[in-house]
């Protein structure tokens, strides 16, 4: 049944429940993560460490490697200093973002 954007889901009794496909927007860990991986990719097609990234963008290499890990969820302000950083837009950093 779907009750406005949810679905609900009945349990057949089994031990695993069934998965439920779950946009990455809804997901805050998964999108963290892909976030994070953007960032690794851009870093390194720039030819940049992490610690070049920390210098270019202003933001503490403790908190370069917790966003590329998804352990960090970066807020606004944050992103547009990675982006100048990188040298891309802040869009390019969250436009269709994807599991991997």
């Amino acid at each position: 049944m779907v009750y406005g954007q949810y679905a609900l889901v009945q349990l057949d009794g089994s031990r695993n429940p069934p998965r439920v496909a779950v946009p990455i927007y809804e997901d805050p860990d998964r999108a963290s993560k892909a976030f994070g991986r953007r960032v690794r990719e851009l870093r390194a097609r720039e030819g940049l460490s992490q610690d070049g990234l920390a210098h270019t963008s202003g933001i503490h290499l403790t908190s370069i490697g917790r966003i590329e890990r998804g352990g960090r969820e970066p807020r606004l302000t944050t992103i547009q200093k990675l982006a100048k950083g990188l040298g891309v837009e802040p869009g390019e950093l969250v436009d269709a973002l994807e599991d991997s």
